[in-house]
């Protein structure tokens, strides 16, 4: 990201030989402290502390690492101070990894402040407290007198989202010769606490700026409707409406862009929601102000009300912000990195050794962030429609407060006939005793049931097997709860498969799909090889891809060569080859889907190869009342034929040698092919109908 803002530590550092003082932990020391972590939280670990997998650090070369790190193979991570003189666990997950090689810049800013502190208590020659003694002691030694690690309370995660900043969550920011800027961290960790509210609904007011190197960035929030229905918390294809959700949050703080890295100052952070997303607090908070008691019990008191708080700190590489929404315990919080998901655990907070520097003045929060209690939550009321392929559906009481009583609503699933199942995954559930959500396949309460569901055992993923569902939430008059949320994705069915060869001197094809959207899955190809054919022309008369994953190939099938490949956002119009074949191919994923395409292809002969006077001369081309078509003097005998565009033969005549005169007035405009065909050779022109 870019270099926003920086701070500077001055550190004064003796000039003594401290190796009397090395309190250094070994690989195999960390392992087993690793191995101990994961255990104690109830992770599924392997069967000894060997199997865990070690992930280097980057720019760490030294036999005594300040941190070291272990991915459990069967899931989740443990973070291990390389020194004892510093609390023994820095951050830890039951489920997820820490990825090797290039890291994240928050994680990584997150990481060198845990290193810096390290070093300086090597430095120093910081002595442990005796609560890091009796951390590592459980660890290493098994004393089951004291747990120090037990939390007496927790919150666990409940952010809805695993979001990042590139991939289809910045196909709606700036474009410059690379590509799209990233999103930055700011609008990640904005809007993914905007899609935890889902609030609001519309915006308020317009915003523009001149951001360096793109020009003006506006949005008009009071004109933009965010339709959270159309959302993922993970998506696995693009989604224009979280892409558009990312881009008005960098536009509401400047965002300043770049293809490598963007940035934004976090006090700007809750004038933007306040303002343009109608939130009704959101405040701005320093630790320099703070204890680390104080600043500890601020998150807490945050994170008890299910209220995730935006974290931010600087450093010499610039800004971070991320999302905390959790904690375990006095010192433990959880962090999503913005970063897809990968890392997201919890971390020690506070100085990794509490009579040592504090490194930690430098973060920053802004807290208390929610909407307006007068118009929040929506509830849950009638019948909503949702026309989309994919998206999400939950009971209307956000995700802090209780569903009501005595309701009875209810959503229809109905994108259009080209879907022939949907899959149901349910991410919370939480249904009191006497209240139900129940799922049809069809388009109303009268269609197969595919699921009833109650109390709080969130299912497996399950299909309703339908091109409608039908999905109705009823309440009784006591005891509500949390409520729930599911994601639906739509199958559409291939469109098209395998090879078709087509051998016609012109010819119109499609994806297969008609007036509906093309299927998820498609892998088709097209032969198309003429006879005497020495070049082929493919128009493309309708070209609209779901994303940059779907695509159109056009290939010489003589060479090889790829002569194009169009996806999202292409405007393709014609493609030629010099060779006498050449192959379509057709591809779309399992994800996004769109219009599809319409290909409609010419060829032309070797006029050179045909006898003399084995020719045509049209005019004029391009044509509005009258097509005048003169054979050549070796033509008599063959037959003149026209070729609409969609490879139909509207006109055939035998040649006699004279100059055939055509009416075309009662022809739609378009491109057509007029032929010469006989024993002899076929010779092709294509003329223009206005």
């Amino acid at each position: 990201m870019k270099n926003l803002r920086f701070f500077s530590i001055s550190v004064l550092i003796f000039s003594l030989n401290i190796q009397s003082f090395s309190q250094s932990v070994t690989e195999k020391t960390a392992r087993s402290a690793a191995y101990s972590i994961l255990t104690t939280k109830n992770a599924i670990v392997s069967a000894t502390p060997a199997d865990l997998i070690p992930v280097a650090v980057p720019g760490i070369t030294s036999a005594s690492p300040e941190v070291y790190i272990f991915n459990n193979p069967l899931g989740g991570f443990a973070i291990i101070s390389g020194d004892k003189s510093a609390t023994p666990v820095i951050g830890y997950s039951t489920s997820g990894s820490v990825p090797a090689g290039s890291w994240n810049s928050n994680f990584a800013w997150w990481m060198q402040n845990a290193i810096d502190q390290i070093q300086f208590y090597r430095q120093n020659a910081t002595k442990s407290t005796s609560d890091i003694d009796l951390e590592w002691d459980y660890l290493l030694n098994g004393n089951t007198t004291q747990n120090p690690f037990h939390s007496t309370k927790a919150v666990l995660p409940f952010l809805r989202s695993i979001w990042g900043q590139a991939g289809v969550y910045n196909d709606q920011c700036p474009v410059d010769a690379n590509g799209e800027a990233l999103v930055g961290c700011v609008a990640t960790a904005m809007s993914q606490i905007i899609f935890y509210y889902q609030y609001p609904q519309t915006g308020f007011g317009t915003h523009s700026y001149n951001a360096y190197g793109y020009g003006t960035q506006s949005v008009n929030y009071g004109a933009s409707t965010y339709n959270y229905a159309e959302m993922s918390g993970d998506p696995g294809f693009p989604m224009p409406e979280v892409a558009e959700l990312s881009y008005h949050c960098g536009v509401a703080v400047e965002m300043g862009y770049g293809f490598d890295g963007s940035g934004a100052y976090s006090w700007d952070v809750p004038e933007a929601l306040t303002t343009h997303f109608r939130y009704a607090s959101a405040e701005y908070r320093n630790r320099s102000s703070y204890t680390s008691t104080s600043w500890a019990t601020m998150m807490r008191s945050n994170l008890d009300l299910y209220r995730p708080v935006y974290y931010s700190g600087s450093g010499a590489d610039g800004g971070h912000a991320f999302v905390m929404d959790g904690y375990e315990g006095t010192n433990f919080f959880h962090f999503d990195w913005g970063w897809d998901g990968a890392a997201n655990g919890n971390y020690y907070l506070t100085a990794l050794n509490p009579s040592g520097m504090d490194f930690n003045d430098d973060h920053q929060v802004v807290e208390s962030i929610y909407p307006p209690t007068a118009s929040y939550p929506y509830g849950c009321t009638g019948t909503k429609t949702l026309t989309s392929t994919f998206g999400l559906i939950e009971d209307g009481s956000g995700p802090t407060a209780d569903y009501e009583a005595n309701g009875n609503c209810s959503w229809l699933i109905s994108p259009g006939p080209q879907c022939d199942y949907f899959r149901i995954t349910f991410e919370e559930l939480d249904l009191a005793t006497g209240d139900s959500v129940k799922i049809y396949a069809g388009s109303d309460a009268a269609a197969p049931l595919a699921g009833a569901f109650s109390g709080n055992t969130v299912p497996a993923y399950f299909n309703a097997n339908s091109s409608e569902v039908f999905v109705q939430f009823t309440t009784d008059a006591s005891n509500e709860s949390k409520g729930f949320l599911f994601n639906y994705v739509g199958h559409i069915p291939m469109s098209c498969l395998g090879i078709v060869t087509l051998t016609n001197p012109t010819d119109t094809f499609d994806d297969g799909s008609g007036s509906n959207t093309y299927g998820n899955g498609s892998f088709c190809r097209w032969n198309i090889q003429p006879v005497g054919a020495s070049s082929i022309t493919v128009h493309f008369l309708n070209f609209d891809m779901g994303d940059d994953y779907d695509y159109v190939k056009v290939v010489d099938a003589v060479t090889s060569t790829v002569l194009g490949e169009f996806n999202k956002g292409d405007n393709p119009t014609t493609v030629t080859s010099s060779s006498s074949k050449i192959q379509v191919i057709f591809q779309s994923n399992s994800s996004m889907v769109a219009e599809g395409f319409e290909i409609f292809y010419t060829i032309t002969t070797d006029i050179e190869e045909q006898p003399d006077g084995y020719s045509m001369l049209i005019f004029p081309n391009p044509a509005s009342d009258m097509l005048n078509i003169v054979p050549g003097s070796n033509a008599e005998g063959a037959s003149i034929v026209i070729y609409d565009f969609s490879g139909r033969c509207i006109f055939s005549q035998p040649s006699d040698g004279s100059t055939l005169m055509i009416p075309i007035d009662n022809l739609a405009a378009g491109l057509y092919s007029v032929g010469l065909i006989s024993d002899k050779g076929n010779v092709w022109q294509k003329v223009v109908i206005e």
